[in-house]
């Protein structure tokens, strides 16, 4: 099995894939990673052990770098060949499409992982030409690996039909995760009590929503509220935390190579995103016994098992949110009862089911060795 990501960083889907891969490498399936740019070992986290094979592209991501093109498209089709099944790891844009076309080239199955939703990044993130490759790959796919149930809806709008779409939840190393939240905290945490959020600061994420939720809630419920993460709206939420005048409460650290030590000593992680697919670290924070707040989304209604192991509000809605924060800030034991339950099912999201789903998928889609003849041949 082939899975191209377009480089390693320290994201949600960087994250998924490594221990995707070492699951599989377990269940005695070959895997081999291929990052489109070149590959910077130093971006991938620091949590997850490379057990598997890397092949780079080589390519940046900037017009300057066109010329190398051929020999990424060349690497990226020979590795395809070696492989039984193409997996795109990115949902959209140019990945998604490189990784179509070199599956096509040489006559594999392709499927995609659908992580979010790909088409709210159109206009944001995705120019109209990326858009449109995006809606051109996905009637052609093999298949359409959903994050969750709630994504069906959205691949059915790119043109993929009800039998090429099917849901393999996200899943996290539930060991390491509780390992990891055991950690010495940061000597900057909050005196007293704080929630948490983690993640991209990016618009999708919806932090400004869970600030301006905390300005409305902390002067009746005094509490902190800590940031983790760093990204392209990291100003405009300095300006709306001063705007607010909730400096002195509201922390921005940045990236942490390991935010689960502060997770688990939060009162709460809160997931505003307006847009999420699954939630790595809504999983995470409830085999840590964290209790959650986030939005309604497919995603987290999923972890959340639609609302049984958290609280679950309005995307988008700071009303919604302040009143869920305030709520469980007077009485935090439902919550609290909720997120014990999640740990006590911890084995639930563990990243192992998913990976034998892949597993079967792939003695599905691979074709056998007279078909593969006949498919060089033709």
């Amino acid at each position: 099995m082939l899975i191209v990501l377009p480089a390693f960083a320290g994201n949600g889907v960087t994250r998924y894939v490594l221990d995707l891969a070492n699951e599989l490498i377990g269940l005695d399936c070959h895997v081999t990673l291929f990052s489109i740019q070149p590959l910077d070992l130093g971006e991938i986290p620091h949590e997850n052990s490379l057990a598997v094979p890397v092949i780079s592209g080589g390519l940046y991501a900037s017009r300057r770098y066109l010329y190398r093109w051929p020999v990424a498209a060349a690497r990226l089709v020979r590795a395809a060949r070696r492989s039984d099944m193409v997996v795109a790891a990115w949902d959209n844009g140019y990945p998604l499409l490189c990784t179509l076309l070199a599956g096509r080239v040489a006559r594999r199955p392709v499927i995609a992982q659908v992580a979010s939703y790909p088409t709210a990044d159109f206009g944001e993130y995705l120019n109209a030409r990326e858009a449109k490759a995006t809606l051109w790959c996905y009637p052609r796919l093999d298949k359409a690996v959903c994050a969750a149930d709630g994504l069906h809806e959205e691949v059915a709008s790119m043109g993929v039909a009800p039998d090429h779409a099917l849901t393999i939840s996200w899943g996290i190393d539930v060991e390491r995760t509780q390992a990891l939240g055991a950690v010495e905290p940061p000597e900057w945490l909050p005196q007293g009590r704080f929630v948490a959020a983690v993640g991209r600061l990016a618009k999708d994420k919806g932090f400004d929503v869970l600030i301006e939720a905390h300005a409305r809630v902390r002067e009746e419920l005094p509490h902190s509220l800590v940031i983790v993460g760093q990204g392209e709206e990291q100003q405009t939420l300095e300006g709306l935390v001063e705007r607010l005048g909730v400096g002195d409460t509201v922390l921005m650290p940045g990236f942490l190579t390991n935010p689960l030590s502060v997770v688990s000593r939060s009162e709460a992680l809160c997931a505003p995103s307006r847009h999420e697919g699954w939630g790595l670290m809504i999983a995470e924070a409830l085999v840590l016994g964290t209790p959650v707040i986030a939005t309604d989304l497919a995603g987290p209604a999923n972890v959340l098992a639609a609302g049984r192991y958290g609280e679950m509000v309005e995307p988008g809605s700071v009303d919604a949110f302040a009143e869920a924060l305030a709520n469980h800030l007077r009485e935090p034991e439902r919550l609290k009862r909720a997120a014990a339950d999640a740990r006590a099912n911890g084995d639930s999201f563990s990243v192992r089911a998913g990976a034998k789903k892949y597993v079967q998928l792939c003695a599905e889609l691979a074709p056998d060795e007279r078909t593969l003849r006949k498919r060089l041949h033709a």
